[in-house]
């Protein structure tokens, strides 16, 4: 609450509660609670369908993107996970290129809303078969 510079969250699946006001809101100090006039109406919540953070969105009536659809690093949009996702990756973290929304929620790949050279090293570990699915 009180953070008008935070557009979105990324709220995983294991999150079983969100207290009231959470996110989204700004912070009105006579107030225990966000009254209905503090909303940031242009927050956006990202998660999975059938969980908190989809409940937590509409009950607030907040936008809900959901990431059941979402493949995570298939940022070239071909419907594989290959060496030209790492390549495309490594071009828009070195500011060569950008990225639409669809790449920037499929090359987030540790779910932490950056995108970074952390999740290029993730892709490394799941081209090489270190790992079988991206922690988010």
């Amino acid at each position: 609450m009180g953070c008008e510079n935070l557009k979105s969250v990324t709220i995983p699946k294991n999150v079983s509660y969100i207290g009231a006001g959470a996110f989204g809101y700004g912070h009105v100090a006579e107030y225990k609670y966000p009254q209905s006039n503090t909303k940031y109406s242009y927050f956006i919540i990202y998660g999975y369908r059938n969980t908190e953070a989809e409940r937590y969105a509409l009950e607030n009536s907040f936008e809900f993107i959901s990431l059941d659809d979402v493949k995570f690093g298939d940022i070239t949009g071909n419907g594989n996970i290959g060496v030209s996702d790492l390549m495309i990756l490594a071009k828009y973290i070195s500011g060569k290129i950008d990225f639409n929304d669809e790449q920037k929620l499929a090359a987030d790949l540790n779910g932490d809303g950056k995108i970074n050279s952390e999740d290029i090293l993730i892709l490394i570990k799941y081209l090489v078969g270190e790992i079988t699915e991206f922690p988010l």
